[in-house]
């Protein structure tokens, strides 16, 4: 209880009033009747734990919980972001502090991350949107707006992986050579040669005359074949009726030396026929 004294001047008197606070409805403040509405600005909460929300906050709050909508801006938080790469399907989340985008092994394809309206270089973490490759050709990329396409197709590690590689434009060696293994075998009679898995092929007779077989490239080429007799000598070949020659149309009379008798063929494709020329006798 309040005590609270007050003079009465017409008495001369001394006079001790006790009140007793209120519990009643305030009505009226600095001279304002009606109900009374503070909101958090008219409150200075700087030392109080448990501060205010107000709702532009619960809408941020709502949004960075699951799939991220995009209402956020993220513009210079990047340093509190955690990356995670769970899981190896499905779309990247944002929940807190924690942007997950998932590895997509497998035949699910890869990530493949594109920046509308972002410089080279920049690491700012913009709105982010899983989608298709097909999803984003269709669409219309929004300004500040991080892409991932979920399906795309990975990088190569090397060409090794690349069954059909190919170059955009003149391939300029820079002054070094193209080489490779060159394929072999020793004849057992019948031969099949795949001028798919290499332009030379080295053959060496074995106790047979050889019937080839070519298994064409998927483009026009060069390639070559290396004949090598056997200890007995005089093996003789058939080729392909693919292969057109220039004396008359008939092929050349092989060298007989045994062991030693060398001769080269080398064929040019052109889609169709393999057009051959001979290099004889070698020592």
């Amino acid at each position: 209880m309040e005590e609270i004294q007050v003079t009465v001047v017409d008495s001369q008197e001394v006079v001790s009033l006790f009140i007793q606070p209120s519990t009643a409805s305030v009505l009226s403040v600095n001279g304002n009747t009606g109900d009374v509405v503070l909101d958090p600005d008219d409150l200075d909460d700087t030392a109080t734990t448990n501060k205010f929300v107000t709702a532009s906050d619960i809408t941020l709050l709502g949004n960075t919980s699951g799939t991220n909508t995009g209402d956020q801006d993220l513009s210079g938080k990047q340093d509190n972001i955690t990356l995670t790469t769970t899981g190896t399907s499905g779309a990247a989340t944002f929940a807190g502090d924690v942007l997950n985008i998932p590895q997509y092994s497998g035949g699910g394809g890869s990530v493949l991350s594109t920046t509308v309206g972002e410089p080279a270089g920049s690491d700012t973490i913009r709105n982010i949107v899983s989608l298709t490759k097909a999803e984003y050709d269709a669409g219309s990329p929004v300004l500040d707006t991080h892409y991932l396409i979920t399906d795309a197709t990975p990088p190569l590690a090397s060409l090794l992986e690349d069954t059909t590689p190919q170059a955009g434009g003149e391939l300029d060696m820079n002054g070094h050579s193209i080489v490779g293994e060159a394929q072999a075998t020793t004849g057992t009679g019948a031969t099949t040669i795949d001028w798919r898995l290499g332009n030379a092929f080295n053959f060496q007779f074995g106790a047979f005359n050889e019937t080839f077989t070519f298994t064409a490239p998927s483009k026009a080429g060069t390639f070559i074949l290396k004949l090598v007799q056997d200890s007995v000598g005089s093996r003789t070949v058939t080729l392909p009726g693919t292969v057109k020659w220039t004396s008359a149309g008939l092929p050349p009379t092989l060298t007989e030396t045994a062991t030693t008798g060398t001769d080269i063929i080398t064929f040019y494709f052109d889609g169709t026929n393999y057009f051959a020329v001979d290099a004889l006798n070698f020592a």
